[in-house]
């Protein structure tokens, strides 16, 4: 859903997620590239909100209230936009976050998620590099099942990085620089790993002896016959 507008008869701006206005004339974006929040009312009700292209940082607490009082928010995208770390919003009803193509250098979520309810992360095309054991301890314990860091770079991550997601059932790590990946045996309830675009030179013994759904497309190993995986190896170099 996109923040839309029209005029009214005082040719003031109402926003509205609605493509068209109460005389049925055709809404216009509302996206001009915000640096901020400041005379932005959303209405009460939103469920999905997304505000893409702008260049929100939410570094001030004026805007992070005008998401936290979103009472019925579930689903939220900031994608596009400056953000350098993740926003410490205190919303535990939110279920979905993306937060794809900002300047984010760090995966780490702040204190501020410890009662969250999320269910599903993206923070692909960013800058993040490496992925500590810090970035998720305040999702310990979390509903997370869904997890997406795609095309970030990511060149180490600590084998007890994601200890704390209990309940991962799928992450993505397609298209980053990652070599190893001994952090897939504290995963106890991962059933789907992509590796993507990477550069192992090997087939890593986590997967080779895990019955898991694994793609791995694109690095550069040399075939190895594997039977009774569920393994892609497609473009192999």
């Amino acid at each position: 859903m996109f923040l839309m507008y029209y005029l009214n008869d005082k040719a003031e701006r109402v926003y509205t997620f609605n493509k068209v206005d109460p005389l049925g004339n055709p809404t216009q974006s509302a996206h001009p590239g915000w640096k901020n929040l400041d005379g932005i009312d959303f209405p009460s009700k939103v469920i999905t909100l997304t505000l893409i292209r702008n260049q929100l940082k939410f570094d001030t607490v004026t805007d992070r209230a005008k998401i936290e009082n979103l009472s019925l928010l579930v689903d939220l995208s900031f994608n596009q936009n400056i953000l350098g770390i993740i926003p410490p919003f205190n919303r535990a009803k939110i279920r979905s976050l993306s937060l794809q193509e900002n300047s984010l250098v760090s995966a780490e979520f702040p204190s501020s998620y410890s009662s969250s309810l999320l269910k599903t992360i993206s923070l692909s095309n960013n800058k993040i590099r490496w992925i500590n054991v810090e970035d998720f301890l305040s999702l310990r314990d979390s509903q997370l099942t869904k997890l997406s860091i795609d095309s970030s770079s990511i060149s180490k991550i600590d084998q007890n990085a994601f200890t704390q997601l209990k309940k991962l059932e799928a992450l993505s790590l397609k298209n980053n620089q990652l070599k190893s990946c001994e952090f897939l045996s504290n995963l106890p309830s991962l059933s789907s790993i992509k590796l993507d675009d990477n550069q192992f030179t090997s087939l890593p013994q986590q997967l080779a002896t895990q019955e898991k759904s694994k793609s791995f497309h694109s690095n550069i190993i040399q075939y190895q016959l594997l039977m009774n995986y569920h393994l892609y190896l497609d473009g192999l170099k």
